[in-house]
């Protein structure tokens, strides 16, 4: 407790006015970056062990009251991050505003393209869920295990990736 505590008061000096918020609780194994442009506000949230928060550039990552992150979480911004309150995200999370600038011919450019994100009030986003650039996620919703998000999940809709395992017995 008394560790987190110090964590908190080094982050806060380090960034001073690119991280807003006191209520946060931090494990010892989470991580915050923050650029020169960017900015993290957080309210009563708690990021647990592996969590990796990252504005970069001129990214901007808001995260409401009463979210549970699950460990191993990565959430970078080069653009614009929100997340709602009472949201719960599990362990294996990525969520990325931005991605890689592509030639016609599939060969990676310098810079990066971006899309905010925005995931709504009272959100359950389970286990290895990827949510790319561009996506809006509603309120009540539940993402399950596993899906990949790009695009809008209306209010209240549950999402999940439907593969089905087929084994042949070999003999």
């Amino acid at each position: 407790m008394v560790a987190e505590k110090i964590r908190k008061i080094l982050l806060k000096l380090k960034y001073g006015k690119r991280l807003v918020g006191n209520s946060f609780s931090l494990r010892k194994t989470s991580d915050i970056k923050i650029s020169d442009k960017g900015k993290i506000t957080l309210g009563k949230v708690l990021l647990n062990n592996n969590v990796f928060l990252c504005a970069s550039d001129c990214g901007n990552i808001v995260i409401e009251d009463g979210v549970s992150i699950n460990r191993n979480t990565v959430i970078v911004s080069k653009g614009s991050v929100f997340i709602g309150s009472g949201t719960s995200i599990g362990p294996n999370v990525c969520i990325y505003d931005h991605d890689h600038v592509v030639t016609k011919d599939g060969f990676l450019k310098n810079g990066f393209n971006t899309g905010s994100v925005t995931i709504g009030k009272n959100v359950w986003i389970a286990a290895g869920v990827i949510i790319l650039k561009g996506s809006v996620i509603g309120d009540n919703c539940v993402i399950g295990a596993g899906t990949l998000i790009k695009g809008t999940v209306a209010n209240n809709s549950m999402v999940y990736s439907r593969r089905t395992l087929h084994t042949e017995n070999l003999r």
